[in-house]
């Protein structure tokens, strides 16, 4: 027998809503972030402020990239989804026309 990928829109939804929760997380590091780069302003105006304010500035790049990747990887997954609603209702709409549907021989869901 054939190997059958199916497609779990439950699957799909849980990593975007997961997605969704590290884009949260990223905007609280973001503000943890700004936060010390406030109090760091306020509190240092020598050489080692200057070192810390550099090290910050290279941990928000880093959120930056992270944040970029995980907007890139969400709208993969929703296209992907998109694309496998789109074909399973294509699917099911050829099964009913031929008469498949209420037969269950529809062995793609």
């Amino acid at each position: 027998m054939a190997d059958r990928t199916a497609y779990d829109s439950s699957t799909s939804e849980a990593l975007v809503s997961a997605f969704t929760a590290m884009n949260d997380r990223l905007a609280a590091a973001r503000a943890t972030v700004a936060a010390g780069n406030d109090e760091l302003d306020e509190a240092y105006r020598a050489n080692s402020g200057e070192v810390f304010k550099a090290g910050l500035d290279e941990i928000n790049a880093g959120i930056a990239r992270v944040g970029n990747a995980l907007q890139i990887l969400q709208d993969g997954m929703r296209r992907a989804g998109a694309i496998n609603t789109n074909t399973e209702q294509a699917n099911r709409s050829v099964a009913a026309q031929v008469g498949l549907a209420s037969s269950g021989q529809s062995s793609w869901t």
